[in-house]
């Protein structure tokens, strides 16, 4: 036999040996911890469980149905799985109460952590925590599950509410997924000092957030506020060394506060916040957020994001913007903006490479916040294209582009449309590439300028779905754009249609958005 065979034969040797001691174990409100906690002779408590069962073996600790009362944090040992029956049939209670604000006075989330008092301490690798709530008690408790270095490891089917400062934190995460859960009022929200989040992390590769709702009221006076989603370490701290590579979310409904609490609750509310790392390969779609999504890692720290056919509902005339981009190397593309004060702003480190195309922007600069500017850019930009793009506006659209006069950029293949008076919004007069678009009662700009009449649906039950946005047959849009490769490539026709939608076919977001849209 040779050294291959020999390796093979030995691995295969291994796997087998682990799979055989494997064992499943049971805990039933019937049971009895003098059992085996073997299949007919349950354990009565997941303490004598945790305990007893052996870590790194492929064990499981199935968990039957009813409120399991625990008098002190639980700790999971690594390899070990905790699966219930459902998160509406298996509730574990941790009698583990400590308050925040009573050990740190104006605690500032950033730094004043605690993670040691969350009530489930998961450590190591290869589980599953699946079919079981955890319940805050009215905030009395501090955080719900805690998993620092995991990797291989599922989250499914969990509900999680009611924690004081945060209900899933995981760090240097691996591998690792969150799907089909519920988290609801699980944040801590200081306003001097900051929010924290529903759902942290930080650092990791090939994190995976998917097809969860996590939903922050702020049913807390006078700390209202908090984030769905937070980067967040153990300190806070920002650095190119914590890199998040490969991070994928998608068909989450994130819904906050109106106002953040920071800012002494005024600031904008945050759906999604990626702060202090080095974004990889991450991809965000298909989501639905009715607040900021904010990228403001470390200086030019942005090698590759891509947000795409997400609906960001900010709301008619709501402070809040819909993605904050103070990174490099962001793709935005096939995204529904609906409101928002700026739906993208960029407020510094000058960066470079984003690709904004094919979305569709409306209500923006709506009602108290009449004037203010679709795209914001405080700082220079390299290599910024606005590609095939709807820009709606209600009449309250002070400028569509407030532009560092030092960027440089291409705006080609857009459609702008004013369905009232005439007006000039277009911004101040910056030199870059501007060519082939649409305007309608807008002063036309650049070379191979349109106007007049685009010849598409604006009414119907739902914006993403027909009528709405139907190019006529006659329209002057079709076939009237510049191809710009890879931006446009697909297209029908001799040449791609002028703005997001190509030959009148809707914009592929799957959530169900009708309930969202303020009419």
């Amino acid at each position: 036999m040779n050294s291959i065979s020999s390796v093979l034969l030995s691995l295969c040797m291994v796997l087998a040996t682990v799979r055989a001691t494997s064992t499943t174990y049971h805990v039933e409100l019937s049971g009895n911890d003098s059992n085996s906690g073997l299949d007919g002779t349950p354990w009565r408590t997941l303490e004598k469980a945790l305990q007893s069962v052996a870590p790194d073996q492929g064990n499981v600790i199935e968990v039957g149905q009813g409120t399991f009362t625990v008098s002190g944090i639980l700790t999971l040992k690594s390899g070990v799985s905790l699966i219930g029956e459902g998160s509406a049939k298996t509730k574990i209670l941790v009698n583990h109460h400590f308050c925040l604000t009573d050990s740190v006075p104006n605690a500032n989330p950033h730094v004043d952590t605690f993670p040691e008092h969350f009530v489930l301490q998961v450590e190591g690798n290869n589980q599953t925590l699946k079919g079981f709530s955890l319940d805050g008690q009215e905030k009395r408790c501090h955080g719900g599950i805690f998993a620092a270095r995991s990797s291989q490891v599922l989250f499914e089917d969990l509900s999680v509410s009611n924690f004081r400062y945060c209900g899933l934190w995981v760090i240097d995460a691996h591998e690792t997924t969150l799907r089909f859960s519920s988290f609801k009022n699980n944040t801590y929200g200081n306003p001097n000092r900051g929010d924290s989040g529903a759902v942290q992390y930080h650092r990791g590769k090939n994190l995976t957030i998917h097809d969860n709702r996590i939903e922050e009221t702020g049913n807390v006076r006078p700390d209202m506020g908090g984030y769905a989603m937070k980067a967040q370490d153990r300190r806070h701290s920002v650095s190119a060394a914590n890199v998040l590579q490969g991070f994928k979310m998608y068909n989450n409904v994130l819904i906050v506060p109106s106002n953040g609490a920071w800012e002494k609750g005024i600031a904008p509310a945050f759906a999604a916040e990626f702060l202090g790392m080095a974004l990889k390969d991450c991809e965000i779609h298909n989501n639905l957020l009715n607040g900021t999504l904010s990228l403001a890692g470390p200086a030019l720290s942005g090698e590759g994001i891509r947000i795409h056919h997400n609906f960001f509902n900010i709301g008619r005339g709501r402070y809040g913007y819909a993605v904050e981009a103070n990174v490099s190397n962001v793709e935005i593309d096939h995204n529904y903006f609906f409101g928002g004060l700026h739906p993208i702003a960029v407020f510094g480190r000058d960066p470079k490479n984003h690709h904004i195309h094919h979305n569709i922007f409306e209500a923006a600069s709506a009602d108290g916040f009449a004037g203010r500017d679709l795209l914001r850019y405080r700082v220079p930009v390299a290599n910024l294209r606005f590609i095939n793009n709807t820009v709606i506006d209600n009449g309250s659209i002070g400028q569509i582009f407030n532009l560092h006069p030092s960027t440089t950029f291409e705006i080609r293949n857009n459609l702008f449309i004013r369905p009232g008076e005439p007006k000039d919004i277009w911004g101040p007069e910056v030199p870059g590439k501007i060519s082939h678009n649409f305007f309608s009662n807008i002063n036309p700009r650049g070379e191979h300028a349109m106007t007049g009449d685009p010849g598409i649906t604006l009414v119907g039950e739902n914006p993403l779905r027909p009528p709405y946005y139907t190019i006529n047959p006659d329209s002057p849009l079709l076939n009237s754009g510049k191809i710009i490769c890879p931006l446009t490539d697909g297209f029908t026709g001799s040449a791609p249609d002028i703005g997001a939608i190509e030959n009148g076919a809707a914009l592929t977001i799957p959530v169900e958005i009708k309930e969202f849209i303020d009419e």
